[in-house]
């Protein structure tokens, strides 16, 4: 979470990724990243709420959302 909000932050900066035209493809490649993480440790509430701030965010799609919710 830390890191998605790093990254809105440099998009919103003039020089920071949004100015190197980086922002959007960085963003899925962490959303991806993300999601593909098997983190046993991690609260269940917790990972859906990431989830679901990806899904906002537009990092992930409907169906990924439904198919990473159903997996648990």
């Amino acid at each position: 979470m830390e890191k998605l909000k790093a990254l809105r932050d440099a998009a919103a900066n003039e020089g920071g990724l949004a100015g190197a035209g980086l922002q959007f493809g960085a963003g899925l490649e962490l959303g991806k990243t993300m999601l593909d993480k098997k983190d046993t440790n991690v609260d269940p509430v917790q990972q859906l709420q990431k989830l679901k701030l990806l899904l906002n965010e537009g990092i992930i799609t409907q169906e990924e959302f439904d198919t990473k919710k159903k997996s648990g």
